[in-house]
């Protein structure tokens, strides 16, 4: 992994590689067992990448949702979602946000995470030959995806801009003498953002209605706890990922590798 939770303050800015790791990897290990994180968690998490809490403070916050859970008398019982930690990681995020208050302006941005392994190195879960695999993979996904959208003309459009946006950045990657996975990923992730706005965009109000229903179903024994805001973006994430998965359309992100 590029960056471990051990090597990241508080202070340190969000790394785009190891956010969703790092939150999955610190859960499963205060759980115990393994468990697939649902489509759900992984809205809470990308709400929390959004409203840029830093990583420390997430993993903070998960670490102190489990402490408090080891201390109550449920040997025999599991926690299932990620939610469970949600208030905790708002409290920390709360602390965290005041104890910033009078500090010197910039001073987030001027912290320096140390990164151990380049994408070129043998140990960097960006090697190469990885990276360039997924990128053909996901450019046949895109062609894909965009014959299906044929009768949807803003669909069809940014997919024709993004496809043709990511053969350029294919190109520049193999080109490049050594690959910079961070500035891949930010290319990647403007992609991912103009193919989901259109999708949304082109969503029937039925298929909208749906997707939203949808969420307000899964969310609904979690929204009381939830500030607002988190909760209109975790709704939000939702709703994206039931809209993408209808268009058949991949996540743009190396975070996505197989």
């Amino acid at each position: 992994m590029a960056v471990t939770a051990a090597m990241m303050d508080a202070d340190a800015p969000l790394n785009y590689f190891n956010y969703f790791t790092e939150v999955e990897d610190m859960f499963v290990r205060r759980r115990g067992a393994h468990m697939l994180v649902s489509p759900l968690d992984w809205a809470l998490i990308e709400s929390w990448r959004e409203m840029d809490i830093p990583l420390a403070v997430v993993l903070r916050g998960i670490e102190r949702a489990f402490d408090a859970f080891d201390r109550q008398p449920r040997r025999h019982r599991k926690v299932n979602s990620i939610f469970y930690c949600q208030q905790s990681v708002e409290e920390c995020f709360a602390e965290h946000r005041q104890s910033m208050v009078g500090a010197a302006e910039g001073v987030e941005a001027a912290v320096a995470v140390q990164v151990v392994g380049g994408p070129d190195d043998a140990d960097s879960p960006f090697q190469r030959e990885r990276v360039e695999r997924y990128l053909e993979r996901i450019t046949g996904d895109l062609a894909a995806a965009r014959v299906r959208a044929e009768s949807r003309e803003t669909l069809s459009e940014a997919l024709d801009r993004a496809c043709a946006r990511l053969s350029e950045i294919r190109a520049n990657a193999e080109a490049a003498q050594r690959l910079d996975a961070e500035a891949l990923e930010r290319d990647l992730t403007s992609l991912d953002t103009l193919v989901l706005t259109a999708v949304r965009e082109s969503a029937t109000p039925e298929a909208l209605d749906e997707a939203r229903a949808e969420a307000k179903t899964a969310l609904k024994a979690h929204k009381k706890g939830m500030d607002k805001a988190f909760y209109a973006q975790t709704f939000e994430n939702f709703v994206s990922r039931r809209l993408r998965e209808s268009a058949g359309i991949p996540r743009l992100s190396l975070f996505f590798m197989d």
